[in-house]
């Protein structure tokens, strides 16, 4: 990235021998291309639109409005839904009504924590459940979003408020300091640049997201929150994956909470990952392709730099039966699992792993670490002491 801050005719050359060099390893409409773009200053943009005639990037800016769009589609969402309420039979109606009433004697009786406020989607997302403590549970889930949400609406009043109290406070000199200031946008460039490199010339890693059948709407949105702190991980770390979404369609529910994660952004923030609706055996070779599940007969005593590791996008709080490790046996693949066993001795909770936690196990042992050291991102809860190698 030190290249798009320069301005010598040096540095302009190398420029644009870079950005020559990108067309080879990537589409022109790919999204690394367009935030190599974007990350260009003024000057040095100007002059890659004028001397570099084999990369076309002005028709692809500027991006439509992502508030908009969410706009668009809460409000097709939401009448869609009501259509479908109004649309429903006889049997469906009377059961709608019967459990509006028991959501409002729960919420009178304050004998069970329900939201305050319920949608057209939700309700229909309601008449799937079929028993009292499947919907306890929704409900207990939805207030708990809500919680979450009112909680940041609090604090992000709060930060408005201090910083507002911080500007009457503040001097009218500048204090003087020998410490440079660095702006988030530029640390946010740098770590950009080494997903970027990770995308072209980095070990892949994928995550298959084909479960989302035998997950409740709940836990896609727990595994959206574990895949993006993931994602964090990664983002920071000196040697990251190349992240790649295999079976990824457009239209879930993962990809809706992707994309509203984004709104409220900069426009220079995206997610520098490979997001495709293809099977990962369409993408790479069957013979580097590693599936890492929990039920794998062997164990993965080394981490190997040319392979290509396959995590399952599942959480199975409800889902009992090894999925992952069928699908790679249906696909004849080799399987792993990480060696747990032979560095924990478990304490109380289950031995399950989130994917940020595997995330961050594997980072670690490719930067070199032992699996002591690697196992020490997994919660001290569950551990009750770690075996040394």
């Amino acid at each position: 990235m030190v290249l798009f801050t320069c301005h010598r005719h040096s540095d302009r050359m190398a420029l644009r021998y870079l950005l020559r060099q990108v067309p080879l390893h990537c589409n022109r409409t790919s999204p690394l291309l367009q935030f190599m773009f974007q990350a260009l200053p003024r000057g040095s943009k100007k002059y890659a639109l004028e001397h570099l005639s084999g990369v076309r990037l002005c028709a692809q800016l500027p991006a439509p409005s992502i508030t908009d769009t969410k706009d668009t589609q809460k409000t097709d969402s939401s009448a869609s839904a009501a259509e479908k309420i109004k649309n429903l039979d006889e049997e469906m109606t009377k059961k709608l009504k019967i459990l509006q009433l028991e959501y409002e004697v729960m919420k009178q009786l304050g004998s069970f924590r329900v939201p305050d406020n319920m949608t057209d989607e939700l309700w229909l997302e309601m008449l799937t459940f079929p028993t009292v403590s499947a919907r306890k549970r929704y409900y207990r889930y939805l207030k708990k979003v809500e919680a979450a949400k009112l909680g940041r609406q609090l604090k992000r009043q709060k930060k408005l408020e201090d910083s507002l109290v911080k500007e009457q406070d503040k001097p009218s000199q500048s204090k003087n300091t020998i410490f440079m200031f660095i702006r988030k946008s530029t640390i946010n460039s740098f770590y950009y640049s080494r997903l970027a490199h990770a995308m072209m010339f980095g070990q892949p890693i994928i995550f298959d997201m084909s479960f989302e059948n035998y997950m409740r709407k709940q836990d896609v949105h727990r595994l959206c929150e574990q895949f993006l702190m993931g994602y964090g991980s990664n983002k920071v770390h000196p040697d990251p994956f190349h992240f790649v979404l295999s079976g990824n369609q457009s239209n879930s529910m993962f990809q809706n909470c992707l994309d509203n994660t984004r709104v409220n952004k900069h426009e220079e923030e995206h997610f520098l990952m490979t997001n495709s609706d293809q099977h990962y055996l369409n993408l790479y070779p069957r013979e580097k392709l590693v599936y890492l599940t929990p039920d794998a007969p062997s164990v993965l005593q080394t981490f190997d730099h040319d392979a290509i590791y396959v995590v399952g996008g599942l959480v199975d709080k409800v889902v009992p039966k090894p999925l992952t490790m069928a699908k790679a046996k249906k696909e004849r693949l080799k399987m792993a699992k990480l060696p747990l066993d032979n560095y924990i001795r478990w304490g109380c909770g289950n031995k399950s792993l989130t994917l940020n936690q595997v995330v961050d196990i594997l980072l670690e042992v490719k930067r070199g670490s032992s699996w002591t050291e690697a196992f020490r991102h997994i919660p001290q809860r569950k551990i009750r002491y770690l075996l040394k190698d």
